[in-house]
């Protein structure tokens, strides 16, 4: 009976582990950016009930004027909330940007861009509203 033959360092996955020559450097590792994360996170927290109130204070509102005066000030707290978050979004978003330029990360820069994008558009939606609501009610009186 013989012995199975030893591991050869030659073999991939025996031996000491290779070593690139001189002159070439391994790949770098990704680098995460959390500020363009969390400005993608911020950006979809922010729309999600922020378009919703948006559309109903706008058109539903101001059909009901005695009945929704409770039931406005819900919808105009969510949309001050909404408006923090974007506005939380839209800085982290130019943080995580700023962060992925000088690392050249190009997928941290997508994921800043879309956090960008989201807050800023629910800002835009929060100032269309109040325009379209406060010209809806002056045009009723």
């Amino acid at each position: 009976m013989s012995l199975p033959p030893l591991p050869d360092a030659d073999r991939p996955g025996y031996g000491t582990p290779s070593v690139p020559p001189y002159g070439y450097a391994p790949p770098p590792i990704a680098q995460r950016n959390g500020a363009a994360t969390t400005s993608l996170i911020l950006g979809i927290l922010s729309d999600i009930p922020g378009w919703l109130s948006s559309l109903v204070s706008t058109f539903v509102l101001r059909s009901y004027r005695a009945s929704a005066t409770n039931l406005g000030m819900i919808f105009a707290l969510i949309s001050f909330v909404s408006l923090a978050i974007a506005i939380a979004a839209v800085i982290c978003g130019h943080i995580g940007f700023g962060t992925a330029g000088h690392t050249e990360n190009q997928r941290s820069k997508f994921v800043a861009v879309a956090g960008l994008t989201l807050g800023y558009s629910r800002i835009a939606g929060i100032i269309i509203s109040f325009l379209l609501s406060t010209l809806t009610g002056l045009l009723l009186r």
